[in-house]
């Protein structure tokens, strides 16, 4: 149930920036660019740390592959905290 409803919000909100892409700036505007770059951190800092945590224990190449990049998302993370390039690019 719960992947319903947000399969039908994510539905919603792309019809809606498909018609009216300013709304959705504005609103990200308004958010602030801190929050946004916050969240963004966070998601790429939970998904490193679960590609590591299920390459950790298996054996194969495969895992090992899975698990450098988990470490690079981890890094990529910090990047994405601190980078003015970010900054351009929410502009």
């Amino acid at each position: 149930m719960i992947f319903q409803i947000i399969g039908w919000f994510w539905i919603i909100t792309g019809a809606l920036f498909f018609i009216k892409p300013e709304i959705f700036r504005n609103r990200l505007k308004k958010k602030g660019y801190k929050k946004v770059r916050n969240s963004l951190f966070l998601f790429t800092l939970l998904m490193g740390f679960l590609l590591i945590r299920g390459a950790w224990s298996v054996q194969g190449i495969l895992a090992k592959v899975i698990l450098i990049f988990g470490f690079i998302a981890i890094f990529k993370a910090f990047f994405i905290l601190k980078a003015k390039a970010a900054e351009r690019v929410y502009e």
